[in-house]
């Protein structure tokens, strides 16, 4: 049994309250702000927002791709499932999981190299490659530079912790093969920018552990190999053979023990099911009483969460609570994947108001601060009106400019309205849209929709998502709007510090696009759409 000696506070949910509301959440950020020790661990979950496939589909996508392969060799025992590669693979996943299904692979892959070992685990990383790198629709290389991006979030934090205190030991140790991390830090010009002015560098290690590194260097550690884009693989550890070798006399089984044994641990992205690493974790709990390792696992996309009545929520967060305290982690539940980034924001911002000698403001002042500077706007029919025409224009730049292929458009603005601290509605509202004006008055009824694990509104899937959702617009039955896309209001300046606080929802009507097609000519412009519509919503949102 764990010790009972937990570390940190009670961290069960109180899910009647708002994660950034709960005391266990501020605990979490000032014990990974101020730590003198930090390891990073990321698992497959920080490179999903880049279309990096997760784990499971890896190796179903894998093993329905080998499937086709056995097929064009003409045996019957496998022509009989052409056609049928997807729905085999999933089939025997969902029979067997992730790494026997791996090892599956690895064998396949030998026998289609008659026995040759080095072409077999060449085919079988050049396999996982094009499944990371490739998008399967368009063929092109996927492009890991596109927002939302934890990636990104994760750099930054280190950065920023480590100009803050360059003795900080600070290490990013990653599970993934993926070389996410280490492009973004290549590719992304604004994050390029602001590691020059702070000071800082990476590097990457794959194939031994940091022997030694300059004070302004962040070590990456890829502690199961890695696979680049181009170039040769790095040691990957995929199959149950190569997870026996790596715990027998892998190069990282003293570094993995060190970094878990002592100061903070932040755990993200990561299910916790990896048995080499639980192993580790479970071997150096309370080795030091000074260490806290504290792992982010939302309920958003968990299906025990969406499997139980609402009421059922706490019992379930309990016994993930419970799982917690037998390993000797501290387990946070957002409610939603966005607030894995906000949580990353707060814990950075938080260390660097407290260096520069701040007072400290949470992320619930800091919502209460732009409620109370905007409530005046927001009841002003005149700033209604002029909201209104904006959005207009608006529709229509974008119609013009943009989105070629629907003949409608109307543009929509939801706030997250009477933001205070001690009571806070966790609802969007409906503010402004392109098609009429909504006066205050008696006769106003504001249309609102809660924010909540089980939405399917557009504007609270962009909301949690922190991210753009575009896809077919169901809400009404008439087909009057076929497409809809919703991107979250995010206001980064001070005194919000990435605060957001609404969503901007474009609804269109694409004639020639129905049932589940999308329009082509807008998922060609999504990145610029949704760099202009972000950038109005800052402007309507802004008390100024």
């Amino acid at each position: 049994m764990a010790d009972p000696d937990d570390h940190g506070p009670n961290l069960s949910r109180d899910f009647r309250v708002g994660f950034f509301g709960d005391e266990a959440t501020e605990w979490a950020i000032s014990e990974v702000a101020f730590s003198e020790r930090l390891t990073i661990f990321v698992g497959a979950g920080v490179s999903i927002d880049q279309n990096v496939p997760p784990w499971s589909e890896l190796v179903r996508q894998g093993l329905a791709l080998l499937v086709r392969d056995l097929i064009a060799t003409g045996a019957p025992k496998w022509s009989v499932l052409r056609g049928l590669e997807s729905e085999f693979a999933t089939a025997v996943l969902n029979n067997s999981f992730q790494l026997p299904v791996a090892t599956m692979i690895d064998q396949i892959c030998l026998d289609l190299e008659a026995g040759d070992e080095r072409k077999a685990r060449a085919r079988r990383d050049n396999l996982i490659r094009s499944i990371i790198y490739v998008d399967p629709v368009t063929g092109r290389d996927r492009d890991f530079a596109h927002p939302p991006s934890l990636a990104r979030e994760v750099l930054l934090l280190a950065a920023v912790l480590k100009s803050l205190d360059s003795e900080n030991d600070l290490h990013i140790v990653s599970t993934n093969f993926d070389d996410v991390l280490r492009e973004t830090v290549k590719n992304d010009p604004d994050l390029k920018r602001r590691l020059r002015q702070l000071g800082v560098k990476f590097r990457v290690f794959g194939k031994t552990p940091p022997a030694g590194h300059s004070p302004d260097t962040v070590p990456i550690v890829h502690i199961h190999g890695f696979i680049p884009r181009r170039g040769p693989s790095v040691d990957p550890i995929f199959s149950e053979s190569d997870y026996v070798a790596w715990t027998h006399q892998g190069p990282f089984r003293d570094y993995v023990a060190s970094r878990f044994d002592q100061g903070a641990t932040l755990i993200l992205g990561s299910s916790l099911r990896d048995h080499n690493i639980i192993n580790y974790v479970r071997r150096t709990r309370y080795k030091d009483r000074r260490t806290s390792r504290i792992a982010l696992l939302p309920a958003e996309g968990d299906g025990a969460f969406a499997s139980v009545p609402e009421l059922g929520l706490p019992a379930m967060e309990n016994l993930r609570d419970g799982r917690g305290k037998q390993l000797g982690i501290s387990v946070l539940t957002p409610d939603f994947f966005g607030q894995v980034y906000q949580f990353v924001h707060e814990v950075r911002h938080s260390a660097a108001v407290e260096m520069s000698g701040g007072d400290p403001d949470p992320y619930l002042d800091r919502l209460a601060l732009w409620w109370r500077a905007f409530s005046p706007k927001y009841l002003s029919d005149e700033c209604r009106r002029e909201v209104t025409i904006g959005l207009q224009n608006l529709a229509m730049e974008i119609q013009a400019e943009h989105v070629f292929d629907s003949d409608h458009l109307k543009a929509e603005i939801w706030v997250r309205p009477e933001m205070d601290r001690s009571s806070a509605p966790r609802v969007l509202e409906l503010w402004c849209n392109s098609q009429s004006v909504w006066l205050s008055g008696s006769a106003y009824w504001p249309h609102r929709v809660r924010i909540e694990q089980r939405a399917t509104h557009p504007a609270v899937r962009a909301f949690a998502q922190r991210g753009p959702v575009f896809a077919r617009d169901n809400e009404r039955s008439d087909d009057r709007w076929t497409h809809t896309l919703a991107t979250p209001v995010i206001l980064d300046a001070a005194p919000y510090h990435e605060i957001p606080v609404g969503v901007m929802v474009l609804r269109m009507h694409a004639p020639d696009h129905k049932l589940s097609r999308v329009t082509p000519n807008t998922i060609a412009n999504l990145v610029e759409i949704d760099s202009l519509v972000s950038e109005r919503g800052r402007g309507f949102l802004s008390p100024a």
